[in-house]
């Protein structure tokens, strides 16, 4: 993938699962942009309940956010 050639149905990663995440995770759905793939945040059980709303997979780390194949952008 280059630079500014998404697919069309992004894999998103997000990094930070608070309010503005949610709406972001939200808006991704209403308008069908893309889908939640993985997301990271300090505290294990808030990025858990953001995956069991918006799906996804919780991530330990950012490293673990980042494998290979499984995300295409970052939020």
């Amino acid at each position: 993938m280059t630079r500014g050639s998404l697919p069309p149905k992004p894999r998103w990663g997000i990094v930070g699962p608070g309010e503005i995440a949610h709406v972001f995770a939200r808006a991704l759905a209403k308008y069908n942009l893309g889908a939640v793939a993985a997301v990271y945040g300090r505290r294990p059980g808030r990025r858990e309940a953001f995956c069991r709303e918006f799906g996804g997979r919780p991530a330990d780390s950012l490293d673990g956010l980042l494998q290979p194949g499984e995300v295409d952008v970052i939020y």
